[in-house]
């Protein structure tokens, strides 16, 4: 699971260690997954928040990299 959280701003962001200071959400480790809270707004229902695109860009090269380290 990939954690996307509010910083203590409010902007939405990935969080590599799990923790954020504010409301968060978890999504699987999946391209699948990311493109159904893109396309339904998954993400900014739970955050509360508008999420932009480079968020959704960040979690599908973050889920690239975790099967690159997984397979190699």
């Amino acid at each position: 699971m990939i954690r996307v959280g509010l910083d203590t701003d409010g902007n939405p962001r990935v969080t590599s260690a799990g923790k954020c200071a504010r409301r968060g959400s978890y999504i699987c480790i999946d391209a699948l997954c990311v493109g159904k809270a893109r396309k339904n707004g998954g993400l900014s229902r739970v955050l509360r928040k508008n999420v932009p695109d480079r968020i959704y860009d960040k979690l599908e090269l973050e889920i690239e990299d975790r099967q690159k380290v997984s397979s190699g």
